[in-house]
């Protein structure tokens, strides 16, 4: 089964996968008898443009697909996110990758989709899955395993890590920060999703929370950890070690709408003992 899920996932690695990919989500919905939207802009995963972008106005965030490279809103967010930490903003993550060849270390959580497909031509970049009962540094179908909470990557390894969606479905999710803040170079940033509601995170201590399940790439549906919450997710990023922010910006042309991207940069250690001493 895990041969068959990662094989699976393969084919979100290109670009006719993605598209094909793309257009399952389509009828998909159509078949669920959902309301369609069509939008057209610039998308800054693949550079598509015009792009159209065709999604459902009930679920914003996880839809909305380019229907050339199959990002959705969350992911085009990250993508643009990326991209203003880095160019100052504008143009695409494959030709930021492909084009400008920028001399980065990056380790992405995930090793398919649209950001993967993007970036996975950069020399410095990583792309890992994670599979219960398969060690940290292990391959499997020619992908590399680690776990969020224990990678076998060496101190200060990358100048980016992105995660999108991940942390919620970690049992300890406090430990996969420390581990991301751990690999990161002084001043390298954490550039993330998670589904953000109104109010305070709720720690779930290891239990699941009920009757909330999300979909997995690799097949099946992945449980949630915990709830996080946008009054006070900054905060909690900061007692880890990190200088956060959120970017809730709109911009309708890329297709970018009621999403949240988190940007968390690592504190040097003269900062760590300033905030220390402010606490104290």
């Amino acid at each position: 089964m895990l041969r068959l899920a990662l094989v699976r996932s393969l084919s979100m690695t290109n670009l006719w996968g993605l598209r094909a990919n793309a257009l399952r989500k389509v009828v998909g919905l159509f078949l669920k008898g959902g309301r369609a939207q069509v939008l057209k802009g610039f998308c800054p995963v693949c550079g598509k443009r015009p792009a159209v972008f065709l999604g459902s106005p009930r679920s914003v965030r996880e839809s909305y697909w380019c229907l050339n490279c199959c990002s959705s809103t969350r992911n085009r967010h990250v993508a643009y996110t990326i991209l203003r930490l880095f160019t100052g903003g504008g143009g695409s993550l494959v030709e930021w990758a492909r084009h400008k060849r920028p001399r980065l270390t990056l380790w992405h959580l995930q090793a398919q989709g649209p950001l993967h497909w993007a970036l996975k031509s950069l020399d410095g970049y990583v792309g890992t899955e994670y599979l219960p009962n398969r060690p940290s540094g292990a391959t499997l179908c020619g992908i590399r395993i680690e776990d969020a909470t224990g990678s076998t990557f060496r101190d200060a390894s990358f100048d980016l890590v992105i995660s999108e969606d991940v942390l919620e479905h970690v049992v300890r999710p406090r430990d996969a920060l420390r581990e991301i803040r751990r690999v990161l170079r002084e001043g390298g940033s954490h550039v993330f999703s998670v589904p953000l509601h109104e109010g305070t995170t709720e720690w779930w201590d290891g239990r699941v929370v009920p009757f909330e399940y999300h979909s997995d790439p690799l097949g099946g549906r992945a449980a949630v950890f915990t709830r996080f919450g946008k009054s006070d997710i900054c905060r909690i990023l900061e007692r880890e070690g990190f200088e956060a922010e959120l970017d809730e910006v709109e911009i309708p042309e890329y297709g970018i709408r009621q999403t949240t991207v988190i940007l968390a940069r690592k504190k040097s250690k003269d900062e760590m003992e300033k905030s220390v001493e402010g606490i104290e």
